[in-house]
């Protein structure tokens, strides 16, 4: 299961730093769901960066397969997690917005 070390309560699982304590029961039990893909969302990103330069959250998504939002969603998580880092640079997407790189933690 994934989990994030949270400072007061310790490690806290994917369901409850997903959703809200406001959001009705539906909420946990789709943020219960999205963990595996989540999982398998991030998988796919690492292997995709593996021996690549530095790319935007597109870039990814369009090597790798897989939605845009499959992709910027899980960026974050997988820089919590500490596998990868995001750059100072940016590369400007296909509408022209600029979009940070990222980049595989060193081992």
């Amino acid at each position: 299961m994934n989990k994030i070390l949270d400072a007061r309560y310790g490690e806290l699982p994917f369901a409850e730093t997903h959703t809200r304590r406001s959001d009705p029961s539906t909420s946990y039990r789709s943020a219960r769901r999205a963990e595996y893909r989540a999982g398998s969302h991030k998988a796919k990103i690492l292997e995709t960066m593996r021996n690549r330069p530095p790319m935007n959250w597109e870039e990814i998504a369009r090597i790798a397969g897989m939605k845009d939002s499959q992709v910027w969603k899980r960026l974050p998580d997988l820089e919590k997690d500490g596998m990868v880092i995001p750059m100072v640079e940016e590369r400007k997407t296909s509408t022209g917005s600029p979009a940070r790189l990222w980049k595989l933690a060193d081992g």
